[in-house]
């Protein structure tokens, strides 16, 4: 059932302290979706159980769920845990539900940016193409201000493709780490598993992005925002970025025929990078030096 319905059917049960949690439920009504939109946020996460539950333990189950942020966002631990606090009459002493209400489950109040300084185009094996087209926003990053003077423009959005292992979050964290700013990045699908959340999560990612002079969002499986809402969100960001922002924004996806037209159009993700795995580097290196030697042979 949907998270609301799972939670006020269980709070319900015992009306004291469900009437603290109420105002909250009400004020957080947005995030309650349908059965079929909970279940599939989760991937099929309802279907374990904790150890704790299995024992019949409610003190044990509350114990393991609020130790372990893993349980989180698995509905099955979530509804347990819900029944345990009914259990001992707890329901309006959990600091977890009485925080989820108020910021959103998952949500932090300050998105903080994951820098990976250590990582350079010398640790990314293979993609000389990809590296190659990248490079111009290291420059452009180090010395923005060079740019400008020459009258250089950088696309402000651009697009990894290629198959699933083709290092393409690596890359974008290179690309953090040659220039020596902060990196910013999210999962297309960590924006459809909030419960209605994805463009609040997008108005902070770029928000905190907005407080450092010069960085990198990264946002990996972009293909996996399915929301009209979440979507229009990151148009809005893309379109409120200016030129000399000094925010470059990088996307990956395997699937790139799949995405909305309005995503690659000029001004968004309009620089197209393809990325292969790589054994199809090594082997395209093979190739072109083995018709190299060939040609040397039959000339000789």
């Amino acid at each position: 059932m949907a998270l609301r319905r799972l939670l006020i059917t269980q709070a319900t049960r015992h009306q004291p302290g469900f009437g603290k949690l109420k105002p909250l439920f009400d004020k957080r009504n947005r995030l309650c979706c349908s059965q079929e939109r909970f279940q599939s946020s989760f991937g099929g996460a309802h279907e374990t159980t904790t150890e704790a539950a299995q024992q019949n333990d409610p003190e044990a189950v509350i114990i393991e769920f609020e130790s372990k942020p893993s349980l989180h966002t698995n509905a099955s631990a979530l509804s347990e845990y819900v029944k345990a606090l009914v259990k001992i009459d707890r329901l309006d002493r959990s600091q977890f539900l009485l925080n989820t209400f108020r910021s959103g489950l998952g949500m932090n109040e300050d998105v903080q940016p994951n820098v990976e300084s250590n990582i350079t185009f010398r640790d990314v094996k293979g993609a000389y193409y990809p590296k190659a087209k990248l490079k111009e926003i290291v420059d452009y990053l180090r010395d923005p201000k060079c740019f400008a003077h020459l009258g250089a423009k950088v696309p402000k959005g651009y697009l990894l493709a290629g198959p699933t292992g083709s290092v393409k979050t690596m890359l974008a964290s290179a690309v953090a780490g040659e220039a020596g700013v902060p990196f910013f990045s999210c999962n297309g699908r960590e924006l459809e598993t909030h419960f209605g959340d994805g463009p609040r999560r997008m108005r902070d990612l770029f928000a905190a992005a907005k407080k450092q002079s010069r960085s990198i969002i990264f946002i990996d499986e972009i293909d996996q925002i399915h929301t009209r809402m979440a979507f229009n969100q990151l148009i809005v960001e893309l379109d409120g970025l200016k030129q000399k922002s000094g925010i470059i924004v990088i996307a990956a996806t395997h699937v790139p025929d799949s995405l909305d037209k309005a995503l690659v159009k000029h001004g968004r993700f309009d620089r197209h990078v393809d990325v292969l795995k790589p054994d199809a580097y090594k082997k395209q290196y093979e190739m072109q030096h083995g018709m190299q030697d060939l040609l040397k042979s039959l000339r000789g």
